[in-house]
């Protein structure tokens, strides 16, 4: 996979872009970002390689690096595409958040992807100790939901009569 730089120089550690985003988003302290690093996990996927799959429990948050996602669902016998989502931007099962309840969507890769992960348990961890992973995660679930809302009028349009 071609090396991408954050803005410290950190091309060999995909773990650090990760942390360079939420830095982006509100200043973190030295503690946090030592525990960042050390439960950031990469993850390559293949093209046409499932992140999730439908009916199983997502029990991961993502920050894609590199590659392009999929997000399908069935509804009525018919596959239904509900995002596709690029470098630079945060993907997970909505339906299955926290790996709570099964996924309703498939998430695949139609390239070779390379994502950061963090554990749904960890996330939890972090906004109880770390005020400040609240704040962060608030601003990119806001950030999230403007996209959505962006794609759902974009679709309205395109179907409008």
């Amino acid at each position: 996979m071609e090396e991408k730089l954050s803005k410290n120089g950190n091309a060999s550690n995909p773990s650090h872009l990760l942390i360079d985003v939420f830095s982006a988003y509100h200043p973190l302290s030295q503690k946090l970002k030592a525990e960042l690093s050390q439960r950031l996990k990469t993850k390559e996927l293949r093209k046409d390689q499932y992140l999730i799959q439908q009916n199983q429990y997502c029990k991961h948050f993502y920050f894609l690096i590199q590659g392009i996602l999929i997000s399908t669902t069935n509804r009525s016998n018919k596959q239904i595409t509900n995002y596709i989502i690029a470098d630079g931007n945060f993907v997970t099962s909505i339906t299955g958040l926290y790996g709570h309840n099964p996924s309703d969507d498939r998430i695949f890769a139609i390239e070779n992807a390379l994502l950061v992960s963090l554990r749904a348990k960890d996330m939890l961890y972090f906004y109880d100790k770390y005020p400040e992973m609240n704040i962060i995660m608030r601003r990119i679930m806001e950030r999230c939901f403007q996209e959505a809302h962006e794609r759902s009028t974009m679709i309205r349009l395109g179907t409008a009569k």
